[in-house]
């Protein structure tokens, strides 16, 4: 059996391959090849565990299943588990850590980019420099051309960070809004990767020009 943690997820899979692994997926589902129930959920008064779960028919199907805490924001990294289990009901590895997760959900959408948006969209806008803001960002540059990329958190040296450092990776020049408003206008696309629990901008700053959001 072979344990995989959060080092090793990158050098054995990139985000091209995540994307096309994950548009199958919603492919097969559409066939009813897949079967993925609702996440369901167990808690105490401290914490929830969240489980997911699937399973692939065929000579080379599998099954398995994911479960991470919910402990709120302060939730520490490295805490997801991955089982995979072959169609056989053998146990051939095991995941640790977000990396894999945190991928998984950016490729996700990045397929809803590819086939949601016109092929000629060129401004995107993210709000939101947490980890899920770095691999949507991610995916997105690899599914469309854009031109312009702007930034907008909260925190003014968070997002100056995430600009520095996602323009490094990305290797893509990312401009950083000092405003939600400034941020969201004019943009073709707008990717909301944060956790407020109200709305972050209003949606007629842009609606005139925006394609899609995210």
């Amino acid at each position: 059996m072979r344990i995989i943690q959060d080092a090793e997820v990158r050098s054995l899979i990139d985000m091209v391959t995540a994307i096309s692994v994950m548009e199958r997926a919603f492919a097969m589902h559409a066939r009813g090849d897949l079967h993925a129930p609702p996440r369901f959920h167990v808690e105490n008064d401290r914490a929830r565990l969240v489980f997911t779960a699937g399973t692939v028919g065929g000579d080379d199907g599998c099954m398995g299943f994911r479960v991470y805490p919910a402990l709120g924001v302060n939730t520490p990294e490295g805490q997801q588990f991955v089982a995979i289990y072959g169609s056989d009901g053998v146990l051939e590895g095991i995941v640790l850590g977000d990396t894999l997760g945190q991928m998984r959900t950016g490729a996700i959408g990045g397929v809803a980019l590819k086939h949601m948006t016109r092929p000629d969209v060129r401004v995107l806008a993210v709000i939101g420099t947490g980890r899920q803001a770095e691999t949507q960002l991610e995916a997105a540059v690899q599914v469309r051309p854009f031109e312009e990329i702007r930034v907008y958190s909260r925190d003014a040296e968070k997002r100056k960070a995430f600009a520095r450092r996602m323009s490094q990776q990305l290797r893509r020049d990312i401009v950083v809004a000092d405003e939600v408003e400034r941020c969201v206008r004019g943009a073709h696309v707008v990717i909301c990767a944060t956790n407020s629990r109200t709305p972050v901008f209003d949606p007629r700053v842009c609606q005139e020009n925006c394609v899609n959001s995210m």
